[in-house]
């Protein structure tokens, strides 16, 4: 019994211990406390809130939320931080105080039930400058109507700017309809109570496409309301069914620019196409018009191809290649119908043609690919040849002499106001202008000997067959050649007979010359004595 009796203690002793220590971690709590808990609209209430420890506080920072739509602040806060919250700060410096306390007054606008709440967002421990943990708390005040209040709550006017309402306004008439035009997407509505302690509230001023509802609501003073609705339509854009086709599919302008961002460095513009306004983008110094294309349809495309950024499309006519030289014909096959692609298009006011949007960057520059005009040849040294980049295939070209060397010739418009042929150098991912080769012309002038011409001129004219004509022709002008050939030969023949007899002649004059020879053997000089040369023996005449 006595075991038992100190096993008891013990245990006892162990949870006053946990308990005694989980008191010691700090905390708060808030409490809200008012004036009085109903009061009557037009009437003041002070609203109390603590936060209580039972350790010190050092410093604190909370906030005291209520109904902005009963109540209005008077006085008591540190900062008015927004409309229907309000926010408390500041330190202690009193190392007794384990109580914050702050006042705050309110007036009462309307009939209602105001809640008021705390919340809490560092209160900080003096000892310990830890944060301590807080509970909040809230309450409700109670606003009854005043006693002559009064229950008007019709309006005396009702104006919509720049738009006229049917029925006349009436206050007794509680709905209204109008159509506004496309471009018309906020509405200024003004509305104005009989009672000037009446509220006015208005659901939106912003309009969609199609019908919208707008309520407006007049609050009386002693709380009783009444309905007012307007129906605006507004109106589809005339720019909503302007089709265009492009590589055989059909497509229509996206007219809306809130729903666009639009490429870099590009402006809003309007263009017109097929005698109708569009909207368009346009860049700093009018180089580029960009329309964008929504597909209205998707038909089933015959190839699974890239559509192709410099394919020329206008109306149904498609044209996938530039137009060739007068020197040089490129013959290609009608191209397949590809897929429809959503996007930004190049639009040529021109021709009304679109070509898909392609910006290729080169440094500080950047170029687009533009389809070939119709004034500009195709150098003769080029052919087409496949190209794609950024998964788009583009119409370009290589050198048929050297198709190996990793260079592509493409026609480009730069951003600079720069134009033609640049090749791009796929290795190093640069473009650089393209040079055309200079064709030289070399132009050789024959002279006929007179008498040829006379006697060729006398056969062609004394013969009257085509054939025979031709025949004396060949025959006078092979005789020629070969006189001028025995000529040649005489020539040469004559010219080497002379030098022969000359080296002769020489070798007869000279004196007899000795060769001297050395014996090793027996040191002694030996002469010999060199024949003169006989006929026929020049080719053996011995060389100094």
């Amino acid at each position: 019994m006595k075991k038992f009796v100190l096993l008891l203690i013990s245990i006892l002793f162990s949870v006053t211990l946990f308990c005694i220590t989980a008191s010691a971690a700090p905390s708060a709590t808030a409490s809200i406390s008012l004036s009085s808990k109903t009061v009557t609209a037009g009437d003041t209430v002070t609203v109390t809130v603590k936060y209580t420890s039972q350790n010190q506080i050092g410093s604190y920072d909370f906030l005291l939320k209520y109904d902005a739509n009963l109540l209005q602040y008077v006085s008591g806060a540190d900062v008015d931080s927004a409309n229907g919250t309000l926010k408390f700060a500041n330190y202690n410096d009193n190392s007794d105080m384990k109580t914050v306390k702050v006042q705050v007054k309110f007036k009462a606008l309307s009939s209602g039930s105001a809640k008021l709440s705390t919340q809490a967002i560092a209160i900080v421990d003096y000892e310990s400058f830890s944060l301590m943990s807080a509970k909040d708390t809230s309450s409700t005040l109670t606003v009854n109507p005043p006693k002559t209040a009064s229950s008007e709550n019709k309006l005396s006017s009702l104006t919509v700017s720049g738009v006229t309402l049917s029925p006349e306004f009436k206050s007794s008439t509680y709905e209204y309809s109008a159509e506004v035009e496309y471009s018309v997407k906020k509405l200024a509505i003004s509305a104005i109570a009989k009672d000037k302690n009446a509220k006015v509230s208005i659901s939106s001023t912003e309009l969609g496409l199609g019908e919208n509802k707008i309520e407006i609501t007049v609050t009386a003073e002693n709380g009783s309301k009444r309905k007012y609705t307007l129906k605006i339509t507004r109106k589809e854009s005339t720019m909503a069914h302007i089709v265009a086709t492009v590589e055989g599919n059909t497509y229509t302008f996206a007219h809306d620019p809130d729903t666009l961002t639009a490429p870099f460095g590009f402006a809003q513009a309007i263009t017109v196409y097929q005698g109708k306004e569009v909207l368009a983008y346009k860049d700093e110094k009018g180089l580029f018009t960009l329309c964008y294309l929504i597909p209205q349809a998707a038909p089933t495309p015959s190839s699974s191809t890239p559509p192709s950024s410099s394919a020329l499309i206008s109306g149904s006519s498609s044209q996938s290649a530039p137009p060739a030289s007068s020197s040089q014909s490129i013959t290609e096959e009608k191209p397949a119908l590809l897929p429809p692609k959503e996007g930004w298009y190049l639009y040529n006011e021109a021709d009304e043609s679109f070509v898909l949007y392609t910006r290729l960057d080169s440094g500080a520059n950047g170029y687009v690919a533009v389809p070939i005009p119709s004034g500009v040849p195709l150098p003769e040294d080029l052919e087409p040849a496949a190209f794609t980049k950024n998964e788009l295939s583009f119409n370009a070209f290589t050198n048929k002499y050297c198709t190996d060397n990793g260079l592509i010739v493409l026609y480009l418009r730069g951003f600079d106001g720069t134009e033609g042929f640049k090749v791009y150098d796929e290795k190093s991912d640069c473009y650089y202008d393209y040079r055309i080769p200079e064709t030289v012309t070399v132009t050789v002038t024959l002279t006929v000997p007179a008498t040829t011409k006379e006697a060729m001129a006398t056969n062609v004219n004394t013969s009257e067959d085509g054939s025979v004509k031709t025949l004396t022709v060949f025959a006078m002008a092979a005789f020629s050649m070969f006189i001028i050939l025995l000529i040649v030969f005489i020539a040469v023949t004559r010219s080497k007979n002379s030098k022969i007899k000359d080296l002769r002649a020489k070798l007869e004059a000279a004196p007899v010359r000795k060769r001297i020879s050395r014996d090793p053997k027996d040191h002694f000089t030996r002469e010999q004595s060199v024949p003169k040369l006989e006929s026929g023996d020049q080719d053996n005449a011995p060389k100094e």
